[in-house]
């Protein structure tokens, strides 16, 4: 009985991980020059940001450096809740920590010890989604590339 409910659990987190946007997801290895730059929330993203989640803000930025280096700034707490729910206090994160790419099944991310952000696109310029909530709501804050690398840091 126990084998049972674990294979069936097994092959839910399976399926759960196949409803992912994931056909838009990095397939190749970004170059990591590629990504080095400034990214900013979408006008859709920051629209969402204040009027569902109640957060007081007007620029949501990615900086992403060369020395591998990340900053995100006023990045909404809700990205770190389990079901995506901003704190009652709707914190803005500041956030600077290393950053790096990682594989994840077949695709690639990057790794921000703390947070998690897919490589959306095949080719440079990227495009940075962060899931709020659970990935599988479809509930994603979209960040664009706003530079080249030399402007940034």
């Amino acid at each position: 009985m126990k084998r049972t409910y674990m294979l069936v659990m097994l092959s839910v987190m399976v399926w759960g991980c196949a409803n992912l946007d994931t056909q838009y997801f990095s397939r190749e290895k970004p170059d990591e020059a590629d990504l080095v730059g400034v990214y900013r929330a979408t006008p859709e993203t920051l629209a969402w940001v204040r009027e569902d989640g109640g957060y007081q803000v007007d620029e949501i930025t990615i900086t992403l450096g060369a020395d591998g280096k990340a900053v995100i700034d006023n990045l909404p707490d809700w990205h770190r809740t389990g079901f995506g729910d901003p704190t009652a206090e709707h914190v803005l994160d500041h956030i600077e920590e290393s950053w790096e790419i990682r594989k994840s099944q077949s695709w690639w991310y990057l790794h921000i010890p703390g947070t998690w952000i897919n490589i959306v696109g095949q080719e440079p310029p990227y495009d940075l989604w962060i899931y709020v909530g659970d990935p599988d709501s479809g509930d994603v804050m979209i960040f664009e590339r706003v530079d080249d690398a030399s402007d940034s840091q």
